[in-house]
């Protein structure tokens, strides 16, 4: 009876040990270390890291002062503005075509997308002369407020004065003069 709980034990611890080496065979395969696939570093768009690089400088205040000035016209919806702008206003903020949603109107706020939603709303636009300016909100984790001129050309072709980040919205010219004036906007790098 003895020898017969020895030749159990043995066979149990037998199975057991072929039981973990199946085990840790069957993990080692399932869970081991993959090399992570080549990412292909995209090409800088120099146009575009200029344009970058710009929107981090700081304007001298009394350019900054001048950016509104002179008679305004304000633009309501974003279909008001003219083509150039558009477009410009699409190459600045990196998307394949203009799209901007009406003041008031659905959006996406959040980093949680919704198709068919832009992930920007326009706040305030207007032209001041030659200058057109384009308020608006930018969803996604953290809700900014930025503001981009642009210099409308004679030969219809757009140049980009300034962009910045406001603290607070301007829903109006003169809330929007007063914040640049007083220098109500945040310095640093600027996600369009």
């Amino acid at each position: 009876m003895k020898w017969s709980w020895v030749i159990i034990s043995a066979l149990s611890v037998c199975l057991l040990a072929g039981a973990v080496l199946v085990t840790v065979r069957y993990l080692r395969e399932r869970y081991s270390v993959q090399p992570l696939p080549m990412i292909q570093e995209e090409a800088v768009d120099p146009i575009r890291e200029e344009l970058r690089q710009r929107t981090y400088t700081k304007l001298p205040e009394a350019e900054v002062g001048r950016l509104l000035s002179g008679s305004c016209t304000i633009v309501r919806s974003p279909e008001e503005f003219p083509d150039p702008i558009k477009n410009a206003f699409a190459f600045l903020t990196v998307d394949e075509q203009f799209d901007l949603a009406a003041p008031g109107a659905r959006f996406n706020a959040t980093d949680v997308i919704e198709p068919g939603f832009p992930s920007r709303r326009l706040v305030l636009g207007g032209r001041c002369e030659d200058r057109w300016f384009v308020e608006y909100e930018h969803g996604g984790i953290g809700m900014t407020l930025p503001l981009l001129v642009l210099r409308e050309n004679s030969d219809q072709s757009v140049t980009f004065v300034w962009g910045t980040l406001l603290k607070e919205p301007a829903p109006s010219l003169a809330s929007l003069r007063v914040a640049l004036a007083s220098n109500a906007f945040w310095d640093g790098p600027h996600r369009w």
